[in-house]
């Protein structure tokens, strides 16, 4: 299950993380730390009807910072950045006993 910019808000995160506890899979938040304005910039190659204003960007992106010292108390078992995705082993590998 994952999340994007769409869910930078706990109520947008409660049913996903509800979900992966419902069926007893480890809730992770990966983060990407990009800059709000490779953010904004990347808005410019996008069709028209896939761009989002640049103020909702800009939203989207303080709401993803300022969230991120929650997250754990929103139920997440680990919070990774993507540049330290090793520490994501461990529960690979307990997901692959599962299948």
């Amino acid at each position: 299950m994952t999340g994007n910019a769409t869910n930078v808000t706990r109520e947008a995160r409660e049913p996903l993380v509800a979900a992966a506890k419902r069926h007893h899979m480890p809730v992770i938040a990966i983060l990407v730390a990009t800059p709000v304005s490779v953010c904004v910039e990347r808005q410019g190659p996008r069709p028209a009807n896939r761009t989002v204003p640049d103020d909702t960007v800009r939203a989207q992106h303080k709401a993803m910072v300022h969230s991120h010292p929650a997250l754990l108390a929103e139920g997440f078992n680990e919070v990774v950045f993507a540049d330290s995705l090793h520490r994501l082993l461990p529960y690979l590998q307990r997901l692959s006993r599962c299948f």
